[in-house]
């Protein structure tokens, strides 16, 4: 009998530890349910490993592997970048690359240019507004403004391929426009000098720059030598800009490299300065440098297309030698390579102090091969003459100091002019306005 009592007493222990185990799973699966359930499914269901079968794609009836390519070799172009884009694009996809080489003629081609040396296809890129696809015999024509666009003319070649499982295929028989979402631009730099009652400076000099500027409508722009009481006065005559001040680069003028943006037409995503040394974060200077000198940002999203660009104003040391202002170019090219990527949309505007042969100049243009200034790759210029007034305002120079740079590869120049805008013999200032008219792909 005692026996049999201690058997039913483990027998109702067993059963008690094993609802409460059963009690403690519940509260489990109620608090982990998806946790619980991928791993019941993981548990119930092993699918299969199966190995991916590769795609091909045939281009007109040839496979894609038997064409070659050829571009324009020029960086400012950016049909180097687009090729290596298309191989990046058809590595994915494809698992293969093509090889740029003029070897094999008798072989298809795709051409990645400006510009083509077939009349028919010249003569209907003309009225395509941004790229085209064009067909000639066994040649395929990636046309476009630049790099952006190209990338755009590659994207929506490759987006024409049909077909089931594997097997894709691309067939052109037409020139095809593409369109790209675009913005255009106007950008000017002005530097409007501190001293209000410098010297031979007419008393309507406020009136006179806010009304340059507002002739030329821009719609983001930089002014260096700026103050407190200038801006004041600007934003006053100005309508529909917002501004940033950055920091002040001389303690007794308080002067200072400012920026402007529509903000009916702009994101504002980030803004900043920088100070051109080799710690821009800290106020610092090279040795030799008169002041310490830096520059002004902003990155920008237009509102109508989502395109974005970096936005630079910079005021370069003047009373120092050209090798200070080289070291100060060299830090703005620092910047921005270290924090946006090589296809980041770039402007770079500002009072450099230097003329556009001098040695700073050349070396920020060879650090930086997608850029080209204005004056040099716009499609149509205006004045190209000195941007500097001497001799109590009443006279231009012979220097150009103030430029604006743009890559090239995402911006178009239409238009670049120094603006004469003397009033009753006097410059408002002892800089003239500098503007550029751009497309932005």
């Amino acid at each position: 009998m005692k026996n049999h009592k201690l058997l039913t007493a483990i027998l109702t222990l067993i059963l008690l530890i094993s609802t409460f185990t059963g009690c403690e799973n519940g509260t489990a699966e109620q608090t982990q349910p998806e946790t619980q359930s991928e791993t019941t499914e993981a548990a119930a269901v092993t699918e299969p490993e199966t190995e991916a079968i590769p795609q091909t794609l045939k281009l007109n009836g040839v496979d894609i592997s038997g064409y070659i390519v050829n571009y324009n070799k020029k960086e400012s172009t950016g049909a180097p970048k687009a090729f290596a884009y298309l191989n990046e694009r058809l590595s994915e996809l494809y698992g293969v690359t093509l090889n740029n080489s003029t070897a094999y003629k008798d072989r298809p081609e795709i051409l990645i240019s400006l510009d083509a040396d077939d009349s028919a296809i010249a003569e209907a890129y003309k009225n395509s507004p941004d790229g085209m696809i064009g067909v000639s015999g066994k040649r395929i024509f990636l046309m476009a403004t630049n790099y952006s666009t190209l990338c755009r003319v590659i994207d929506e070649l490759l987006s024409k391929a049909e077909g089931a499982g594997a097997d894709k295929t691309i067939s052109l028989t037409a020139n095809e426009s593409v369109y790209v979402k675009k913005d255009t631009l106007t950008v000017l730099t002005y530097n409007v000098q501190a001293d209000l009652t410098k010297a031979g400076r007419a008393n309507t000099c406020l009136d006179d720059m806010a009304a340059s500027i507002r002739a030329e409508d821009p719609d983001v722009f930089g002014t260096q030598e700026n103050t407190a009481e200038i801006n004041t006065g600007l934003m006053s005559r100005l309508k529909g800009y917002n501004y940033f001040a950055g920091t002040v680069y001389n303690e007794t003028t308080k002067k200072g490299n400012y920026v402007y943006w529509k903000t009916d037409k702009f994101k504002l995503i980030d803004h900043g300065h920088r100070y051109m040394s080799d710690t821009p974060t800290v106020k610092s200077k090279y040795e030799g440098s008169n002041e310490y000198r830096g520059f002004t940002f902003l990155y920008l999203e237009s509102k109508e297309t989502g395109n974005r660009f970096l936005f630079i104003n910079l005021h370069a040391d003047y009373k120092s030698n050209d090798s200070v202002r080289l070291l100060q170019l060299k830090a703005v090219t620092a910047f921005i390579k270290q924090k946006y990527d090589e296809n980041t949309a770039v402007i770079v505007l500002g009072d450099f102090n230097a003329t556009p042969t001098s040695d700073s100049i050349t070396s920020f243009e060879t650090d930086n091969p997608r850029m080209g200034s204005t004056l040099k790759v716009a499609k149509a210029v205006g004045d190209s003459g000195s941007t500097l007034a001497v001799t109590e305002f009443t006279t231009r120079s012979t220097y150009i100091f103030d430029h604006i740079f743009v890559t090239t590869d995402r911006f178009v120049t239409e238009y670049y002019s120094a603006i004469d805008n003397i009033v009753n013999g006097r410059y408002p200032s002892d800089h003239l306005p500098v503007v550029a008219r751009l497309t932005l792909y």
